[in-house]
């Protein structure tokens, strides 16, 4: 029986905490009222990397981040650690933002993914980064070319991120069966994001940033300047950023441009000797051409990773305990046995936890100032895809913070909250019809069916997926 974990515990921030173990560096909650220049709220990856860009444009600025728990609770280590450019997001980007901007979002990401890298590597971080590339695998006949309208509309701009592979090369490389080809970014991989996060939590504090843990934010004041109110102490600063991710549908300037949604994740036991013999143990991150998206990667220590959506929803942004037992979904028998064994049989959770995504309808993010309250940055909308792009969302909240002009001040994920969900009740009640629709999608298609007529018209509402498919 698989375990599943709340509060402080999933499987990569365990391994994260207990490699620390007494190195641990100091982050007491915030006692009392003080000010700063910059204050950051979240202790995740877009926090910590506006915090330690900060620090690299100007050493004396005063910097503190408060974190409801510890840095590491969130998304940024309950995620499935994939390493990815931005190249999948393509066709959505030209449409939204047209097609100079959309590239230099590719080509900001590609940069991202590389400072990544050798970020970690200057500063001592064993993030077990593999650079093994991402591969988009299909899982019917007729998904085999979805890949294809993505590499023509970047040929003409010398911008080549897939290459094709046959079933039978994927099959004989990695030994994932079932296959009808696919497509593999070389240039991604895949880390463990627990042991990204908390070495990015050090080399803050090593760099003069002031952490406060276990310190929530309960009241945010949209004065000028800006105050937050935390339980036992007040924070004025000049700026305020917010890297709080699914937590920003909380607040009404972003709710209706947010959907919470859920997904799990879970761990197999050690297995090594059957990964190698398969050539799975050198796998690149995979993810098929369902609507309902199935991860799957190999661990440093062995292990397979697997993940699915969950079920849980948030009403008016508000998470709850469902978030952290959504695991039933992904733990389902009949359901991963019919998805999973076809590609790597005999799948059995030894570990699973869960959390809130910050979804968006178009699956990108968005970065900016809060209407109303320019003093107030936040960077949000992820959807289940932040490893890399939090990078470029600390760069930007770092350059509005201090006012810098350039580019940043025309990049395409650098726009105002999109409002296009409904409110409630009527969000909560679509997003639950769409979710719906795309799982009987996956289902008819996957069983030789054509999906009933609303079925087909829902699963256009909301973009889907890891890669956005199409121009529409």
């Amino acid at each position: 029986m698989a375990q599943t974990r709340t509060r402080f515990a999933n499987y990569w921030l365990e391994q994260a905490l207990a490699e620390e173990g007494d190195s641990t560096l100091p982050a007491p909650p915030l006692e009392g009222d003080a000010s700063c220049d910059v204050a950051i709220v979240g202790g995740g990856y877009t926090g910590l990397w506006t915090a330690i860009e900060l620090k690299a444009r100007d050493p004396v600025l005063d910097v503190r981040l408060i974190e409801k728990h510890i840095c590491g609770w969130g998304a940024s280590s309950r995620n499935a650690g994939y390493l990815l450019n931005m190249w999948a997001k393509y066709p959505t980007m030209r449409r939204l933002f047209g097609t100079e901007r959309a590239l230099a979002v590719g080509r900001a990401a590609d940069a991202a993914l590389e400072e990544v890298v050798s970020f970690c590597a200057r500063n001592g971080i064993d993030a077990e980064i593999a650079r093994r590339g991402w591969l988009w695998g299909a899982t019917l006949p007729q998904s085999a070319a979805e890949w294809r309208p993505l590499v023509d509309a970047l040929e003409p701009y010398q911008v080549a991120p897939l290459r094709e592979l046959s079933a039978e090369e994927i099959a004989d490389r990695w030994g994932l069966t079932g296959l009808h080809g696919g497509a593999i970014d070389d240039k991604a991989g895949h880390l463990q994001p627990g042991k990204l996060v908390r070495g990015l939590r050090r080399v803050a504090i090593e760099r003069g940033v002031t952490i406060h843990e276990n310190t929530p934010m309960t009241r945010l004041h949209r004065a000028s300047p800006p105050r937050l109110e935390t339980p036992r102490g007040t924070l004025r600063a000049k700026r305020i950023v917010l890297g709080i991710y699914a937590w920003a549908a909380q607040l009404p300037e972003l709710r209706r441009s947010l959907a919470v949604t859920g997904y799990a994740n879970a761990v197999t036991a050690a297995m090594p000797e059957r990964l190698e013999k398969s050539g799975f143990a050198d796998a690149p991150a995979f993810n098929d051409t369902r609507n309902m998206i199935n991860s799957l990667r190999p661990t440093a220590g062995g292990r397979v990773m697997f993940g699915k959506p969950g079920t849980a929803l948030a009403w008016a942004g508000n998470t709850g305990e469902a978030f952290e037992h959504d695991t039933a979904w992904l733990l389902d028998g009949q359901r991963r046995h019919r998805e999973l064994d076809p590609i790597m049989p005999g799948l059995e959770a030894a570990y699973a936890w869960s959390g809130p995504i910050d979804r968006t309808r178009d699956g990108l993010p968005f970065f900016g100032r809060l209407p109303g309250a320019p003093d107030i940055l936040y960077a949000t909308g992820f959807s289940g895809d932040g490893v890399g792009p939090c990078r470029m969302a600390g760069k930007a909240m770092a350059a509005m913070a201090m006012d810098e002009d350039g580019a940043w001040a025309d990049f395409g994920l650098v726009r105002p909250p999109m409002q296009d969900l409904p409110p409630e009740p009527v969000r909560w009640i679509g997003v639950r019809m769409v979710r719906a629709a795309l799982r009987r999608s996956d289902d008819a298609v996957h069983a030789g069916r054509r999906p009933e007529p609303l079925t087909r018209g829902l699963t256009g509402l909301i973009s889907v997926g890891i890669a956005s498919r199409s121009d529409e």
